[in-house]
């Protein structure tokens, strides 16, 4: 298991804590699948390949006035953090500038924790692809019953974590961002260097991702 050292930039402190704890990627079990009606995410339905815990807090958004109220639930598999969060808004007109922000924040962090384990283990020579940074959209987000928006979109981001007090090691996160109603969505699989196993032969980061949508 790793501690994430430093402190995260550009967000509200409570989801800083949030994106802290998901970067200690520690052993856990294979991947157990179950669907699951999220009440609470406008009855989100989708498949997790663990039991989700959930927490909550009240973040700050650039773009968005008032605090908002974020649910949380995420669990460990296969050596990878499977996480939803949804976070309820009071305007319409927010919810664009709420899905860019926390689009952006999420990848600004991850960038600033892939400098600080450069900075922290400067010799490390970690394995393809995490060797350098990237960020890589991968496209507009549809998810079945959402409401449609151009901001409803994914990212890969590869880069490095600092792991311990001196060392790095490979961090993968997949992203999408959407939103039901008022409702704006964050769904992400972090994983480290070890391949996630295959569902019936489909790509469990697929299986994830796919498997999300509103029932009606």
């Amino acid at each position: 298991m790793t501690r994430r050292t430093g402190r995260l930039h550009h967000l509200g402190k409570a989801l800083a804590l949030l994106l802290s704890s998901l970067l200690l990627l520690a052993c856990s079990p294979a991947l157990n699948w179950r669907q699951m009606d999220l009440a609470e995410a406008d009855g989100l339905r989708m498949r997790w390949p663990c039991k989700p815990d959930r927490v909550e807090r009240s973040l700050k958004l650039d773009g968005v006035e008032s605090p908002l109220r974020m649910v949380m639930w995420s669990c460990e598999a296969a050596g990878a953090t499977w996480v939803l969060s949804a976070a309820r808004l009071g305007s319409a007109t927010d919810v664009s500038p709420a899905l860019r922000a926390l689009s952006a924040a999420t990848a600004g962090n991850l960038a600033w924790a892939d400098k600080q384990a450069r900075q922290q283990a400067p010799g490390a020579d970690p394995p393809q692809p995490s060797s350098v940074w990237r960020h890589t959209d991968t496209g507009e987000l549809q998810v079945p019953g959402m409401t449609p928006n151009p901001d409803a979109r994914g990212w890969r981001a590869q880069g490095l974590k600092p792991e311990g007090n001196s060392g790095a090691a490979p961090l993968t996160v997949d992203a999408w961002h959407f939103s039901h109603g008022l409702t704006v969505f964050q769904a992400a699989i972090w994983q480290g260097s070890s391949p996630l196993p295959r569902e019936n032969g489909e790509d469990a980061v697929e299986v994830f991702r796919r498997s999300l949508h509103f029932p009606g």
